[in-house]
């Protein structure tokens, strides 16, 4: 959604979510007037605030949306610095999903979209010995982590990841003794608004 706003204006933009989705937001092409100013975003939920994102300058970023509380109208409220005019694109997008299976094939996982996550699940037993590899990574800068999660939501460990050209396009994440039996969540947190490529 491309928004433009001029000195002294906010905006407030709405979207329909759904209770336990799990979302990510995109800020890119931010401009202000004159130059150097910022925006400060937040996500409001039907009762409460959700989320207050982070403030952003001429780079744009990424806001990681906790999974929704309730089901109902959310509101993105764009607020810029002082009196500053800024000119944005807003980009709202479901997670990327799957499950990884041990000793399986390589699954191929791609964002297509500014802002988008991808979010993997896969099973293990108390005491297992898992890695996680990952290669040909076409993802640029090195703030992009792949992040696991226990199945009681606490994180077990995490590791950041590039292109290949910069040396951690491939990789090994190892987790050894995993504490319980259950699922466990592996989450691509990418960099800013680029798009990834890379294989699990």
């Amino acid at each position: 959604m491309p928004v433009s706003l001029v000195a002294g204006q906010n905006g407030n933009y709405t979207f329909s979510g759904t209770l336990g989705q799990t979302l990510g937001l995109g800020i890119s092409g931010l401009s202000t007037t004159p130059a150097g100013g910022n925006v400060t975003i937040a996500v409001n939920g039907p009762d409460s605030q959700l989320i207050n994102c982070s403030s952003y300058t001429s780079t744009g970023g990424g806001c990681n949306l906790p999974a929704l509380t309730s089901t109902g109208t959310y509101t993105v409220r764009v607020d810029p610095y002082t009196t500053y005019a800024a000119a944005l694109t807003l980009t709202l997008s479901n997670d990327v999903s799957g499950t990884l299976i041990a000793n399986a094939a390589v699954t191929p996982v791609s964002t297509t979209r500014s802002g988008q996550n991808a979010r993997y699940t896969f099973s293990g037993t108390a005491g297992q010995n898992v890695s996680l590899l990952w290669t040909n990574s076409t993802f640029a800068g090195y703030w992009s982590y792949i992040r696991v999660y226990q199945p009681d939501g606490k994180e077990l460990t995490n590791t950041y990841f590039a292109d290949t050209a910069s040396g951690r396009g491939s990789g090994t994440l190892d987790m050894y003794g995993l504490p319980v039996t259950g699922t466990y969540p592996a989450f691509l947190d990418t960099y800013l608004c680029g798009r990834l490529s890379m294989g699990l």
